[in-house]
């Protein structure tokens, strides 16, 4: 998710416009030597079930909001300590 796209954001966290169903990995975009989960890499690629239900997306959950002065961890409450830290938006 291009963290600039406010109206896409507002939509994946509060289903504000499109009310589409999400599931999104925090994966840092300045560190490209750390792969991608391979769980959600997986059902991404294979079709499953939530392929089809939900569009995947990875974001930068350390990105500073500007609007509150918080990272979208902190705004969320996620925990980027866990190794895998995904959310599904429903």
């Amino acid at each position: 998710i291009d963290v600039a796209d406010e109206l896409l954001l507002r939509d994946v966290f509060f289903g504000e416009m499109q009310q589409k169903n999400y599931v999104v990995l925090c994966h840092p975009t300045h560190l490209d030597s750390i792969p991608i989960s391979s769980v959600f890499r997986d059902a991404y690629l294979q079709g499953l079930p939530a392929a089809s239900a939900a569009e995947f997306f990875l974001l930068d959950c350390s990105h500073v909001l500007p609007s509150s002065g918080k990272t979208i961890a902190e705004r969320f409450e996620l925990d980027l300590k866990k190794k895998a830290n995904y959310f599904c938006v429903w």
